[in-house]
């Protein structure tokens, strides 16, 4: 297993995601649609991305990593929001939709490889 792999990119994800809805709030940009569309957006490249960089061959490969990227993210939002906003934070669906979103979707990524490579096709980063 490898271990940067394993939780480097649950830290990027989430500093990613931070730092588009950190630019957001500071242009006043923060909720409407338009700032959901783009954090789903964000999350879901990253994601794609994440379990394409890992060249699994099973879904059962990238599992273990999607499920640690999530736990990442939790923590990180455990350690900078619930000090500053308190543990009402951690309720926010929003929250547990990208969760989900970063255990779901890197999932596909051994699927679509083989779809690729299925065609003469290369996927990935």
């Amino acid at each position: 297993m490898r271990y940067l792999s394993l939780f480097g990119w649950g830290f990027l994800i989430y500093a990613a995601m931070y730092f588009l809805f950190s630019i957001l709030g500071r242009y006043d940009l923060m909720g409407g649609d338009a700032s959901v569309v783009a954090g789903l957006f964000m999350c879901v490249v990253l994601s794609l991305a994440a379990g394409l960089s890992l060249r699994a061959r099973s879904v059962f490969d990238v599992l273990p990593y999607s499920i640690s990227w999530a736990f990442v993210m939790a923590a990180m939002d455990g350690f900078l929001s619930v000090p500053v906003f308190g543990l009402g934070a951690m309720l926010d669906w929003h929250l547990w939709i990208g969760y989900s979103i970063v255990a779901l979707v890197p999932l596909a990524a051994p699927l679509l490889q083989h779809a690729a490579s299925s065609r003469g096709m290369s996927v990935g980063l």
